[in-house]
This record gives C-alpha cells, structure tokens and sequence, in this order.
C-alpha cells in the first residue's frame, strides 16, 4: 500500500481523481496494492515496466520483501537516472554479501534503519566466518 500510495501521490493518478469526483461514494475504497507475502505471483512485481512508468521524478519505497522488486532492474534505473530514487527497508537477498555494490554508491538511494540493522548483522557474521 505504500509503495502504491507513493506512486499516487507523485503522479497525481487515479486514486485522487476517485475520492475528488465522489466515486468512493458510489464504488466504495479505491483499490491500492497491500502486498503482505512474497509469493511466485509477487516475486519481481516491481520490474522494468512498472519502474518505466514511475518515470523520471518516480521514487519507489520498499518496506515489503526484499524481492518484490527486481534489484538489477532498479538498479539500472537509478544508475541511468531513469528513476528519482528508491528507499529501501529490504533486499532481495538477506545477506549483505549479495547487495548490488552501485546501490551503495549512488546519492540517489536511501537506506532505512531496519537494513542497516540487517546489514550489521550480515556483516558481523562475515567477518566471525574469515
């Protein structure tokens, strides 16, 4: 719901429209995605499409599960700008060894402190292993 709710908002779309005309009144809750799990059906559900259509002043949020977002295409779209930026809670992978280097690098992207959490913990354990 929050990655839909931010969607929204910075594009001025449907749901807007929908609550400003009364539709609500009539049609009931406007539909937002509330992605709870990860399953086959949402594994990737963020990919180069949905990026596209974010557009160049689009920031997408991801608080979810890691791999509903196909980390190399956002990548790509925040390294070719093509994307404002992303804020991440999640990876697709859990261990820290495995997350895109770029991500790091770019301004673009912010990490919240449920990742950093996970990447100290990630990165202890590494460095207990060498």
């Amino acid at each position: 719901m929050v990655v839909g709710l931010l969607i929204d908002v910075l594009r001025k779309a449907a749901s807007d429209c929908y609550i400003r005309h009364g539709f609500w009144k009539v049609k009931g809750d406007f539909p937002l995605p509330h992605i709870t799990s990860l399953t086959d059906e949402t594994y990737h559900m963020v990919n180069k499409e949905v990026l596209s259509t974010l557009g160049k002043e689009g920031v997408i949020v991801n608080v979810g599960r890691g791999a509903l977002i196909n980390e190399k295409e956002l990548v790509r779209c925040l390294v070719g700008e093509y994307i404002k930026g992303a804020g991440l809670d999640v990876f697709e992978n859990d261990n820290a060894s495995n997350v895109p280097e770029e991500l790091f690098q770019l301004d673009n992207v912010v990490f919240f402190l449920h990742t950093l959490l996970y990447l100290l913990q990630s990165l202890l354990r590494r460095l207990l292993q060498l």
